[in-house]
């Protein structure tokens, strides 16, 4: 039996700002211009769900202070 995992949503909170991306269903891309946060995202999402590695990246470190992955695992 497998178990499915689906992203629901990544946010990063800020004290100026919260930063949001919303997963759709399906197949989700990432795309944009050089050094504009795609990489960001992915180490993010790997750094919620536990990597005690990841850069440190000035721009998140100095505007953010939290981050939260919504996730759907299985049927809850």
């Amino acid at each position: 039996m497998k178990i499915k995992m689906k992203l629901i949503k990544l946010t990063l909170l800020g004290s100026r700002k919260n930063y949001s991306v919303e997963f759709k269903d399906g197949l989700n891309y990432i795309s944009g211009h050089t050094a504009t946060g795609k990489m960001s995202i992915l180490e993010m999402i790997d750094y919620s769900l536990g990597s005690k590695d990841h850069k440190s990246y000035i721009e998140i470190g100095s505007s953010c202070s939290a981050v939260e992955l919504e996730l759907l695992i299985g049927t809850e």
